[in-house]
């Protein structure tokens, strides 16, 4: 049972409403312990600690790669299911090709995907090479997409050829800017 808390201030007590988030960060800060969360992941093998490998290569070494890690239903109801092998493999091919790209730690990935699976690739495959990742998104069309282009200086990398003939298209060519 939850205690909703109105924005007024009045508080009741509704089981179909979650906690307000005040309620809520005071609720886990209590909870939360950073040892125990921090014992939970595996790592790298040479120490350092990656997001994408704690979200899918680890999964490959505890004897789950065969399991599904990404279920993707799509909007016509087509589902695609990935094991983490499929994902793991899939990311580092994508992690790959920006080290091929010349792209180094720390530089900034755009993506202009929608809800596909490529997506958590490029996202998981972009963290796994220590890259930043940084999504935009097209349904606000190109001036919205575009500013964090220009307001984080972006390296060059040319957009997919799908890109080509979208509204965004004149503008994606010109990363110098």
């Amino acid at each position: 049972m939850h205690q909703v808390v109105d924005r007024q201030g009045a508080s009741s007590t509704d089981p179909s409403h979650p906690p307000a988030s005040n309620q809520y960060d005071a609720t886990t800060s209590a909870r939360c312990n950073w040892d125990q969360a921090r014992a939970e992941l595996t790592g790298l093998p040479d120490g350092g600690l990656n997001v994408a490998f704690e979200a899918l290569d680890r999964h490959l070494l505890d004897g789950l790669a065969d399991q599904t890690a990404l279920r993707w239903i799509g909007p016509d109801g087509d589902q695609r299911d990935f094991s983490y092998r499929d994902l793991a493999q899939a990311t580092s091919r994508f992690a790959h090709l920006l080290r091929q790209l010349d792209l180094h730690s720390r530089e900034r990935v755009f993506s202009l995907l929608g809800r596909v699976p490529e997506l958590y690739v490029t996202a998981l495959g972009t963290l796994k090479a220590g890259c930043v990742f940084l999504p935009l998104f097209s349904v606000f069309g190109p001036e919205p997409a575009q500013a964090p282009c220009w307001n984080t200086r972006p390296s060059p990398m040319p957009p997919p050829s799908a890109c080509r003939t979208r509204p965004w298209a004149s503008w994606s060519k010109d990363w110098s800017r």
